[in-house]
Parts: C-alpha cells; structure tokens; sequence
C-alpha cells in the first residue's frame, strides 16, 4: 500500500508543476544542441529546441536528438546541404533552424 502512496504523491507533483515533469529528464537544450552536434554536425538554435521541448508531453532528449539528426540526414543525402550552411529542418512539427558543422 505504501508504494502506491509514492506513486500518487508523484503523479500529483507532477500535475501541479507539469514543466518540470517533462523537462526530458533534466536534459538542457544546450545538452541537446551539444548531443546533435556529436551526432550529425548540425547545431540547432536554441530557439529551435525550446520550441519542441514546449510541446505539451515533449519527447524525451535522446529523441529530440534522433529525430533532428535523422532529418539533418535526409537534406544531407539529397545533396542540398554543404557544410557551413545554415539550414532549416522539422522535427515533431517544428522548424529547427540550425547550422552545419565543417
């Protein structure tokens, strides 16, 4: 029974202070931004990232990074993307403004 009690108590901190819940589990976006440049060379804005890390139920880091990622990859492929330029991708429905790493 107690465990249960941990558990309601936890679910209703998270319903009163729903941001810090889904903060992808204390991930900054200067640690995704750092995390995505590792990836594909790409640094996004901050502005970029905060706009999906606003979404209601926002993805966890690690998918942020994977989904970017795997558009900066596609525009990569098709041939559009010399390094150095600035780009914009979409990510979970959002603009991700950023530029390729030499």
């Amino acid at each position: 029974m107690r465990k249960y009690s941990v558990i309601a108590i936890f679910a209703a901190t998270c319903l009163m202070s729903l941001t810090s819940c889904i903060t992808t589990g204390g991930s900054t976006p200067e640690d995704i931004i750092a995390a995505t440049k590792r990836g594909c060379q790409f640094a996004p804005t901050v502005t970029s990232v905060l706009a999906i890390l606003n979404l209601p139920g926002a993805p966890a880091a690690d998918k942020i990074v994977t989904a970017i990622c795997g558009a900066v990859n596609k525009a990569k492929e098709a041939g559009f993307v010399p390094p150095g330029k600035e780009i914009t991708v979409e990510a979970f429905g959002k603009p991700v403004r950023g530029k390729l790493q030499n």
